[in-house]
């Protein structure tokens, strides 16, 4: 067999042949994307390798691209509208300038900088992360790790929860915007009828009045028996669905329970995504306890507080005062209460003897009285350096 020295440029530029031959057998072999093009002997006609690329080029058995030899056999480059990258034959399609240095997918793009900056996690604006948060912190939070957040779905069918989580998921023919399902109109192949979101897909001429399996024909006779909502099989309807929740299947409305990553609450079809266990309020779809829950519920229960002057005894703020902490029979532990005198400086924290008390304990379900020191002169229904700040472990009143 002869051989064949050829030179080329990998992108359809001039080509030189040393030797002619009388035929060559073109093939086009699956693999490693190359054409692979076998030569076989014969008696030197005079048609060059030139001549014959352009009859191949002509008649499809050999596209009219450069060729170069890998490895003794021919290789076709594979770079279509790629601007860079590999061309299938060990070089490149083309190399990127300056102005957008980098090679992806086969075009020349800007370089995208991370923003991370200030940022402890989240995303860093070239879809990467800026770190992860820990066990201890394990919520994101407007790009700051956070002990608790409470995922917010109010509205939302899908999308994320601002907490990492989802507030549901939607069906296949629905694409999540702004937090809602929205139905994608599905026309494909079709004349009329319903696009499977309510609108209809078009109206059939008066010479072909109906709709029969999305294409219209003289001829159709609805059919809506058992059915309360969709297709009437001749570009009419059975009905419509009423709530935003509701899906037509099979002709009936059923209604799509949303939960997503709520762990409690309303499914929005009458039942529950979950239950709390006992200690725990479902609050936003997360079973929360102790004072998160105290703080995210707004009710008289808290775990922070500050004992004022109530003004409603004359010379009241020189008489023995005392704060009542009442905790409530619901909590899992008891609440181990702390009462600071910011009168001092800095700051004291009072002990068990000056408050008069054996303990700083209050256990579920039963009340202590904490006797606060009068030498400060607290008077006033206001908050000052004369206040007494007291907190607890678990939600009080």
């Amino acid at each position: 067999m002869g051989s064949v020295k050829r030179s080329a440029t990998l992108r359809g530029m001039a080509i030189t042949a040393g030797l002619s031959f009388a035929a060559l057998l073109a093939f086009s072999a699956c693999g490693g994307g190359k054409e692979k093009v076998a030569v076989a002997d014969a008696k030197d006609t005079g048609d060059s390798i030139a001549d014959l690329d352009a009859r191949g080029g002509k008649d499809g058995t050999m596209p009219d691209a450069a060729r170069v030899d890998v490895g003794g056999e021919l290789c076709v480059p594979k770079c279509g509208d790629k601007e860079c990258g590999p061309d299938g034959c060990g070089g490149e399609c083309g190399q990127c300038p300056a102005a957008a240095p980098e090679c992806k997918g086969g075009y020349c793009t800007v370089p995208c900088s991370p923003d991370c900056e200030g940022k402890e996690c989240g995303p860093d604006g070239c879809g990467g992360e800026c770190g992860k948060c820990p066990a201890a912190a394990p919520y994101c939070v407007d790009s700051a790790c956070s002990v608790d957040c409470t995922p917010d779905c109010e509205g939302k069918q899908c999308g994320p929860d601002g907490c990492g989580g989802s507030c549901g998921w939607c069906g296949a023919q629905e694409l999540c915007s702004d937090g809602l399902c929205v139905c994608q109109p599905d026309c494909a192949a079709k004349e009329c009828g319903s696009d499977e979101c309510g609108g209809s897909c078009g109206l059939c001429p008066a010479e072909k009045p109906f709709c029969d399996g999305h294409f219209c024909t003289d001829d159709c006779q609805p059919d809506c028996a058992g059915k309360e909502c969709g297709d009437d099989g001749c570009g009419g309807g059975c009905g419509e669905c009423t709530t935003p929740q509701e899906k037509c299947q099979e002709g009936q409305c059923v209604c799509v329970p949303i939960c997503g990553q709520k762990e409690c609450g309303d499914d929005g079809c009458g039942g529950s995504c979950g239950t709390c266990q006992a200690g725990s309020t479902c609050i936003g779809g997360k079973c929360m306890g102790g004072c998160p829950a105290a703080e995210k519920a707004g009710t008289h229960l808290g775990c922070e507080f500050f004992a004022v002057d109530l003004d409603n005894v004359e010379g009241g703020q020189y008489q023995p005062v005392a704060v009542v902490v009442i905790a409530p029979s619901g909590n899992i532990a008891p609440a181990i209460v702390e009462i600071v005198n910011f009168a001092e400086t800095p700051p004291a924290v009072l002990s068990p003897e000056t408050l008069m008390v054996d303990d700083m304990g209050v256990a579920p379900g039963k009340a202590k009285y904490f006797m606060l020191p009068t030498q400060y002169g607290i008077d006033g229904t206001v908050l000052t350096n004369k206040t007494f700040r007291v907190k607890s472990t678990q939600p009080v009143g």
